[in-house]
């Protein structure tokens, strides 16, 4: 018997990508050369502002951090609250795109 192939999102936001979103085949494919967004999934609206709120945090406290400190939190900012604030969303993905498991590639900042 053949197992089904399973579908997965990576939630993790990276420099280039300005909703942390990748996959190969997204329900609602993006142009050539696009990034994947909520829309791309189907997602909510409160979803995705739950999302740009998140992300909002990464670049201000990570991705924005002075160069000699790169890799790093700005001191003082909870990484872990963020990480939890992380799996509620994958969690929430998961409920809006059914069919697919959301990789928490974002517990790679921890």
């Amino acid at each position: 018997m053949m197992s089904e192939l399973r579908k997965t999102i990576q939630l993790n936001p990276d420099y280039g990508s300005p909703w942390g979103l990748w996959l190969s085949h997204p329900i609602c494919p993006p142009y050539q050369g696009a990034f994947l967004t909520p829309d791309s999934f189907l997602l909510s609206e409160d979803l995705k502002d739950r999302m740009a709120a998140w992300l909002k945090l990464w670049r201000e406290n990570y991705a924005n951090v002075v160069e000699e400190e790169s890799n790093q939190w700005t001191l003082g900012f909870d990484q872990h609250a963020w990480a939890e604030e992380g799996h509620v969303i994958a969690d929430l993905i998961e409920e809006e795109a059914p069919g697919y498991e959301v990789v928490r590639g974002f517990l790679s900042y921890l």
